[in-house]
């Protein structure tokens, strides 16, 4: 998962701490004087633009331009859903992730603000903040057509998977995940993945097969998991903010207590 840009982003907006980017931090293993393919140092800015690295040169992208899932995305089992050994072994070479790449489009191009915002305040210096932001959103201007390719009228599938013929197929095209739905309501401005009437379609269809007094489910009649279903909070805010409130109610601890 693209986490860091999110986290890096999230932590210098809340606390506005542009000088977060220069401070160091040991790559692992902590004394080793090897540095990762994209870094010349130890700064956050670095770490970033490892992972940048790493995230094109190493993940990649398959078949459907979407980034690779190797042995899991923000479900850590999804490379089993079909358990035959060369399934297994198939789709950690070849799978897709959706959420994954749905993700890349919010933080990708939120970090690019962040850095030339750091530029334009004399933070970082323009060389290489400046080329890192123009490369993540180059990125994700790679991965817009891909995810909005995955649309099929009514909600995202889940991922593309292989089978034991090595055959790529669309998991999650016939019933809805929650968590390829969640991030394209949240995509950067300049990389929207649905239009406003799409957008409130997929949360009114996201609520009436996911909903639960405390938050949308994973999956028809499965678990909540909050750092999954907190997320629609946020796209509900943006794109149905008749429901955000009550959406936001269901995730309290107070509501969880009484349900």
């Amino acid at each position: 998962r693209p986490v860091a840009p999110g986290g890096v982003t999230g932590y210098v907006a809340a606390s506005g701490d542009l000088n977060f980017l220069n401070e160091k931090v040991p790559f692992y293993p902590k004394n080793s004087s090897n540095l990762p393919p994209g870094a010349t140092g130890l700064t956050v800015l670095d770490h970033l633009q490892a992972g940048l690295r790493h995230l094109t040169q190493v993940v990649g992208r398959g078949d459907h331009g979407l980034i690779r899932i190797l042995q899991g995305d923000w479900n850590d089992g999804i490379s089993l859903a079909d358990p035959d050994p060369l399934a297994v072994s198939y789709t950690e070479h070849y799978g897709e992730s959706v959420p994954n790449t749905q993700m890349a489009l919010a933080v990708l191009p939120a970090l690019a603000d962040l850095l030339a915002r750091a530029v334009r305040e004399g933070v970082l210096p323009p060389g290489p903040a400046g080329t890192l932001s123009a490369q993540l959103r180059a990125y994700a201007a790679l991965l817009l057509p891909a995810v909005r390719a995955c649309w099929n009228g009514n909600w995202f599938p889940r991922a593309y998977l292989r089978n034991a013929q090595n055959v790529s197929y669309a998991y999650g095209n016939d019933t809805i995940f929650l968590e390829s739905n969640v991030w394209p309501l949240l995509a950067h401005p300049d990389f929207e993945v649905l239009d406003d009437a799409q957008a409130v379609a997929l949360i009114d269809r996201i609520m009436g097969d996911l909903g639960s007094p405390i938050g949308p489910r994973l999956q028809a009649h499965n678990l909540v998991w909050p750092a999954v279903s907190q997320l629609l909070v946020r796209g509900a805010m943006l794109h149905a903010p008749r429901i955000a409130a009550m959406l936001f109610e269901q995730h309290l601890y107070d509501t969880h207590t009484k349900v």
